[in-house]
């Protein structure tokens, strides 16, 4: 066999050298710049969190498709503080609960009130949030007028969100004090119904009831009730699981009260211009 050598110049030897060494440079980068996000990827711990999107201006879905919030926001500045991420969960508040219970979810953050009875099956994060329920009527309807307290109203039709604590308040004793309830899954369509006689009055967080009034017109004519009733809204995980996850979201809540970002979350996703808590 006939063997044919081609010989090189010395420049192009060294140049050939030179492509050598870049090709080694640029492969052993791309390596290990992969190996490093494939470490941290895997470092990463996913939750599944139930979150109602229906629930501005702590918790919706905008125009875009994307969850946005108070709440939201709250999940978000947690993941850049720790190797935890959250996949967001769309459900109706009325099944936040039975899906952490279920194991469909991991966890809840979705304007969940800390009560009694959710203790027993849940354990809480230390509170994020606290509000006041409120009773919206119309002022020419004075179903308020009779009764000195909410726990004296009687003979009313009122709107509700399910499974809220305000839905729990109207169950109490609703057969004696003869309230009829309706319950609503968007806010809006309840205030509707005020505006047009369909209900008496609708039982909601004053935050977020009070937003919504923001974007409507010509509304002088309804009242908000102060029903002296106060909630704290918490973090939840089922009860006995995720133990780590509540510690990491306890101990990063209190990072942010010390400084200052709880404030400023707040002060950014809820306080409106013409509306100040």
């Amino acid at each position: 066999m006939l063997l044919r050598f081609k010989f090189f110049s010395l420049k192009s030897l060294r140049d050939l050298f030179c492509i050598i060494i870049l090709l080694t440079v640029s492969f052993n980068s791309y390596a290990l710049k992969n190996s490093k996000h494939k470490a941290i990827a895997e470092n990463y711990k996913v939750y599944r969190v139930a979150v109602d999107p229906f629930l501005p201006p702590l918790s919706f879905i905008d125009s875009h498709g994307e969850f946005r919030g108070f709440e939201i926001a709250l999940l978000k500045e947690f993941s850049k503080r720790s190797n935890i991420k959250f996949k967001f969960i769309p459900m109706n508040f009325d099944g936040v609960v039975q899906g952490v219970l279920d194991d469909k979810v991991d966890c809840v953050l979705s304007s969940l009130s800390i009560t009694a009875d959710r203790k027993n099956i849940l354990d809480f994060s230390d509170p994020y949030y606290k509000t006041k329920v409120v009773l919206l009527t119309r002022g020419d309807i004075n179903i308020m007028s009779e009764a000195d307290n909410f726990y004296n109203l009687k003979n009313v039709h009122i709107g509700v969100k399910a499974k809220t604590l305000a839905h729990d308040l109207l169950k109490e004793n609703k057969d004696l004090r003869n309230i009829e309830i309706s319950l609503f899954d968007y806010r809006y369509n309840a205030i509707l119904a005020v505006i047009n006689r369909t209900i008496d009055g609708y039982m909601d967080d004053y935050v977020a009831l009070q937003y919504s009034l923001n974007f409507a017109e010509n509304i002088n004519f309804l009242d908000i009730h102060d029903l002296d009733i106060t909630t704290e809204y918490a973090f939840a995980v089922k009860k006995g699981k995720n133990q780590d996850l509540l510690q990491s979201f306890n101990k990063y809540l209190q990072e942010i009260k010390d400084d200052g970002t709880l404030n400023s979350l707040r002060y950014n996703l809820i306080t409106k211009k013409d509306f100040k808590r």
